[in-house]
């Protein structure tokens, strides 16, 4: 995905609980028009997965973000950047996708991910954004090596 990302991206999915996570609103088209973070009344039931792209710009407006009143830089507003500059690419996916963001959910989703062999059925997109990470981290090990 990298080699083809020009600005941001992430991949959304429906869950039964979106107030947990950060949640994408599309318009009539399927274009994400906004991104909340854990909404108290969410305008979707798209989570915003943790799966993301971005191009090098992502630093510098990383680096110029308010931290959030939780004292973080928050990735939706790093998102919502790109959105406000009309460079924000999102494509929900169809393939397996399950939460990890506690310790419960990372134990079960790591166990039903091995028992029933849901890596072999994960979304093309996921699956390229694996083989990209794995090798720039190649990459990068051999740098370290030299």
């Amino acid at each position: 995905m990298r080699g083809r990302c020009r600005a941001g991206g992430f991949l959304p999915k429906t869950v039964p609980d979106p107030e947990r996570f950060g949640v994408v609103e599309f318009d009539e088209s399927g274009k994400a028009i906004s991104i909340e973070e854990k909404p108290q009344k969410p305008k979707s039931n798209f989570c915003v997965t943790g799966a993301y792209t971005y191009d090098s710009r992502v630093i510098g407006i990383a680096k110029n973000l308010v931290p959030s009143t939780r004292g973080e830089i928050e990735i939706t507003a790093v998102n919502n950047k790109f959105l406000e500059m009309g460079e924000l690419t999102v494509k929900k996916i169809e393939g397996e996708w399950m939460d990890a963001g506690t310790f419960d959910s990372l134990l079960e989703a790591g166990n039903i991910v091995k028992s029933k062999e849901i890596y072999k059925n994960f979304d093309p997109l996921i699956d390229q954004a694996i083989i990209e990470f794995n090798e720039e981290l190649k990459i990068l090990a051999k740098k370290r090596l030299l």
